[in-house]
């Protein structure tokens, strides 16, 4: 088993190679994968600095969010959407950050702000893009 890496517009794909070689009969299935989700410059970009905007509507942080997230969800869900995992829970996180800042009533209660949400995200499953991969 082979394990080549290479690099496109700055982001790294992986090819893994597996089979038996030799022999009369010889299989090799090639299976692409996205090596590196969005770092740190780009999560930033894609939560717009959404914590420091408390006078903001969630509607207007999803309108803003959406298209970065959706063009992740695309490029990197095309190989492996578990790729992504990390960085759509991130932002799930700046997320209840946001809330815990906005709210008095989330103050110290970051449990509460993540149920909150939830619930949200229950009433409105299509506000946000990641939100049919990832569930707050």
């Amino acid at each position: 088993m082979r394990f080549d890496r290479f690099r496109s517009w700055g982001t790294g794909f992986g090819c893994e190679r597996s089979g038996r070689s030799g022999g009369a009969t010889s299989s090799a299935s090639i299976r692409l994968s996205a090596t590196r989700p969005p770092n740190r410059s780009g999560r930033r970009s894609a939560h717009g600095g959404c914590n420091l905007r408390s006078g903001a509507t969630l509607e207007q942080l999803a309108r803003e969010i959406n298209p970065v997230v959706r063009g992740w969800i695309n490029y990197y869900g095309r190989f492996y959407s578990s790729a992504l995992d990390f960085s759509l829970n991130r932002i799930n996180d700046y997320m209840v950050r946001w809330l815990v800042q906005k709210y008095k009533r989330f103050r110290r209660k970051r449990a509460k702000a993540r149920g909150a949400l939830g619930s949200h995200a229950r009433l409105y499953p299509g506000l946000f893009a990641h939100w049919r991969l990832i569930k707050p």
